[in-house]
């Protein structure tokens, strides 16, 4: 059989208040025709359907379209819960998707024999479909336990759920071909920016060589980047980038063949550009002059760093104006921010090297203090005491 893993969807999704909702359409457009052409006999996604708990009524939508899409290629879908999934919502239609040949698995059952799903008939590979396991699944409160002792209880309740899992296969599906599918952040895994609460259950990484010998193939999701950080166990990253750490990352769904036990990655074309310009105003002004984005593309989305050796408050005047002169027909800046490698002094510290209190000096002259640090050009002084004497005389009208 034909598998094809696929995981961390997170439709909803918004970058920077940004809806990332077209770059998702493009992926399922490009999912299906692979599904076709590659003659897949079962999709996996393993967690992380949803960007939130309570997905708005268009990432539902979004869902249930890409659900039809599929099952017309008579094709099993198998779906777990992730940690940004609530379980209940998507249990909830679980019984009327089943008569679609599609799972769900939202979260783990009481039964751990209730996540195993055969695949053809007779049976040629069982999927043991784990979701996200929580304290819940995993823990029993003991009064006065150490962080250390936890860390191992969550642990050793992993490795005990998924080997359960595998004695319940092996017991039913004797020498049939067993997936496991996990979302979990195993050792060793390399992350992005976009994972939050990146740990399993709320603490640390379960280490890879403690999945029972049985599985053949771990389906992995919860880590962005696409990686194997075992021979079997091999997480398919995200198939759209969902932070600007994720800008150059290769992006794939993974094809496993029970009978050849063949992994093959197969990378997803690059819907939209992620674009990072970070430097000086010259050299963020030059970049953003070059950007060219193929007609083929979604527009392109920047985030821009002005980069300086030191503290001037002009320069921020400088970013907002070079942001709102840019103008692009298929780019835009959706996140500008400034940068000084060299950060300014807190001013309670500008007088530790005299005997004088802070205390003991006027408002005017912390202020000026604070400019001859910062080392503010004479124009620019006299405008910036000028601005910071009418603000105090405000103050201390309004005070008396």
């Amino acid at each position: 059989m034909r598998i094809l893993h696929t995981a961390d969807w997170h439709m909803g999704k918004r970058l920077h208040q940004y809806e990332l909702a077209a770059d998702m359409d493009r992926f399922i457009e490009w999912l299906v025709e692979l599904v076709k052409e590659q003659q897949i006999d079962a999709v996996l996604v393993s967690g992380d359907i949803f960007d939130l708990a309570n997905p708005s009524a268009a990432a539902r939508q979004q869902y249930y379209e890409a659900l039809v899409r599929l099952q017309q290629l008579q094709c099993t879908l198998i779906i777990t819960g992730g940690n940004h999934d609530s379980p209940s919502m998507l249990n909830a239609p679980k019984s009327l998707l089943s008569a679609l040949n599609i799972h769900v698995v939202g979260q783990m059952p009481d039964d751990p024999a209730a996540v195993l799903i055969p695949l053809g008939a007779p049976v040629q590979a069982v999927v043991a479909a784990v979701p996200y396991l929580r304290d819940a699944d995993l823990l029993q409160y003991v009064k006065d336990e150490t962080y250390a002792q936890r860390e191992e209880a969550v642990k050793a309740g992993i490795a005990r759920m998924f080997q359960q899992v595998a004695e319940a296969a092996t017991q039913r599906y004797p020498g049939t071909p067993l997936i496991g599918m996990g979302h979990l952040f195993t050792a060793g895994a390399s992350m992005s920016d976009s994972e939050r609460d990146i740990q399993v259950g709320t603490l640390g990484a379960f280490p890879v060589d403690h999945f029972p010998a049985a599985f053949d193939y771990l389906a992995l999701g919860h880590i962005h980047r696409p990686q194997e950080p075992d021979k079997r166990a091999w997480y398919s990253g995200s198939p759209i980038p969902l932070s600007f750490s994720e800008h150059a990352d290769p992006k794939r769904v993974v094809i496993y063949d029970t009978t050849t036990q063949e992994k093959t990655s197969h990378s997803i074309p690059v819907f939209r550009q992620l674009i990072r310009i970070a430097g000086s105003y010259a050299h963020c002004q030059a970049e953003l002059q070059q950007i060219a984005v193929p007609d083929t593309q979604l527009p392109a989305l920047i985030e821009l760093t002005l980069e300086e050796p030191r503290y001037e408050p002009g320069k921020r005047v400088a970013l907002e104006e070079l942001v709102d002169q840019f103008e692009h027909p298929r780019a835009s800046i959706i996140k500008h921010r400034l940068h000084f490698a060299q950060t300014a002094k807190d001013t309670r510290h500008l007088f530790e090297a005299s005997s004088v209190s802070i205390a003991e000096l006027s408002p005017r002259q912390v202020f000026s203090e604070r400019m001859e640090e910062e080392e503010v050009p004479a124009e620019q002084k006299q405008l910036l005491q000028a601005a910071f004497d009418e603000l105090l005389d405000v103050v201390q009208q309004n005070e008396s």
